[in-house]
């Protein structure tokens, strides 16, 4: 893999591990909902998921004005756009978290989620296209850092917030919150402390995010090869019983079949709506990542109903992100091996079965099987996000892949509020079991709609 590649996986990794923080909420959740209850309302944990809701919202909203954004100014500018948005959202709800439960909505909920979309997509444009024969480790690698950012961040959160393992100390209709003054007076600051780790994260990794370019020949004009392939030449001189014209011939045809195979597929982003791929793309979308808003949201709640350990359930998070991480990364490269349709399938399925048993891990009453759960439980949900990219690049091609791929998660507009609503209200009306069991019957309906999923797409090993 060349310098250019290895140092744009790495910057897009540092940078999609402050945006990834948005599965943080699950672990902050407790200690948000416990000071703003304590301090200026009478909150609950229903009544939070209306932040994370607003992240996802705005997250969902401005993909595609990242991908505006990338196409007139270039992936850092889209980077740092986004960076500033988000850093800015942390350090504000410093104010906001101790005045107003809608002011921490909109920084730590809409801005927030407004610069992790703005950020999101262009890493992983700028690392698919240094290795477009390997499109799903590509995206999978740099979505690492977005599902592992967890494990390093919930244990600055927690040590902070929480160093003597305080367990929360008072219950209203079966639901644990923190009353404790000096826990309860850190939250505040800790949102300053994110805000500066963020920072220089995102400076470093837009510094090392970088594009392949064509080179030169000796008259300033481009050679029509790319720099990955003139590389590969300049590596062989030295060698013997090589045909250096052959060579160059070979590699000429590689890059200039690439960028063929791209002009074949690509299709404007003002005409991916009228595919019938696209509305398959956008409705599984839809279907599985509300059990990502629901799932990421009260996973540590629904374990405080029976687990009395607050350090035990950041472990779980951080162990859990790992699993985040390592499936973005398997399940991305498991697609470029079978197909997107087999693999999304496979994925389907797994969530489902883990959504209907999910009670059980309150039934045995043990840590095990609750760790085990959270851990497959994200280890799956994670390959979402790097098996749709990777179609979606595949399907419509790479010249519009960030605005199409933008559209597509306008989905999350529609079932971020509606996702929330409907846990708030039917949470009392049909219990844990019955919100697992509509997670799962959503999951069930992608898989259901994969079966539809015929467009043929050439995979990275065909290239």
């Amino acid at each position: 893999m060349e310098r250019g590649a290895i140092s744009t996986i790495i910057g897009g990794i540092l940078i999609h591990l402050t945006l990834g923080t948005y599965f943080c909420f699950g672990n902050l959740n407790p200690y948000i909902t416990s000071y703003i209850g304590d301090t200026s309302a009478d909150l609950h944990y229903k009544d939070s998921e209306w932040i994370f809701a607003a992240a996802a919202f705005g997250l969902a909203g401005s993909i595609f004005i990242g991908g505006l954004v990338r196409a007139r100014f270039g992936p850092r500018i889209a980077v740092i756009c986004g960076s500033c948005m988000m850093s800015s959202g942390v350090a504000l709800t410093y104010f906001t978290i101790q005045h107003s439960f809608a002011g921490v909505i909109i920084t730590f909920g809409l801005m927030f989620g407004l610069g992790v979309g703005t950020a999101y997509a262009a890493p992983m444009d700028s690392a698919m296209m240094w290795i477009p024969d390997r499109k799903g480790l590509a995206t999978g690698l740099i979505l690492a850092g977005f599902g592992g950012s967890a494990f390093i961040f919930d244990y600055i959160q927690s040590w902070y917030i929480n160093p003597d393992n305080l367990a929360p100390n008072f219950e209203v209709d079966g639901e644990e919150y923190f009353t404790q003054k000096d826990l309860l007076g850190r939250v505040p600051n800790m949102f300053l402390i994110l805000a500066v780790c963020y920072v220089s994260l995102q400076f470093l990794g837009t510094v090392l995010l970088r594009l392949p370019k064509p080179e030169e020949d000796s008259d300033g004009q481009r050679d029509g090869r790319c720099g990955r392939c003139v590389s590969n030449i300049d590596e062989l001189d030295g060698v013997d019983n090589y045909d250096p014209q052959i060579v160059d011939a070979r590699m000429t045809h590689f890059c200039h079949a690439v960028s063929q195979v791209v002009q074949q597929e690509s299709v404007h982003w003002r005409n991916c709506w009228r595919t019938k791929e696209f509305w398959i793309l956008w409705c599984i979308l839809l279907f599985n990542c509300q059990g990502l808003i629901f799932f990421s949201t009260i996973w540590k709640t629904y374990g405080q109903t029976f687990i009395k350990d607050d350090r035990f359930l950041s472990v779980v998070e951080s162990f859990a992100s790992i699993f985040n991480a390592a499936g973005r990364v398997s399940w991305g490269y498991f697609g470029d091996k079978v197909s997107f349709k087999t693999a999304m399938l496979c994925l389907c399925a797994l969530f489902t079965v883990l959504m209907f048993t999910f009670n059980l891990t309150k039934v045995a009453d043990g840590k095990p099987l609750f760790f085990i759960y959270v851990c497959l439980t994200f280890g799956t949900f994670s390959g979402n996000y790097s098996l749709i990219p990777t179609a979606t690049a595949r399907a419509f091609g790479q010249d519009y892949f960030i605005q199409i791929y933008g559209m597509l998660f306008s989905s999350q507009m529609v079932i971020s509020p509606v996702g929330s609503l409907l846990t708030s209200s039917l949470a009392d009306l049909i219990g844990w079991y019955g919100l697992f069991f509509l997670t799962a019957a959503c999951s069930s309906c992608s898989f259901i709609l994969m079966f539809f999923f015929n467009k043929k797409m050439p995979e990275g090993n065909d290239v």
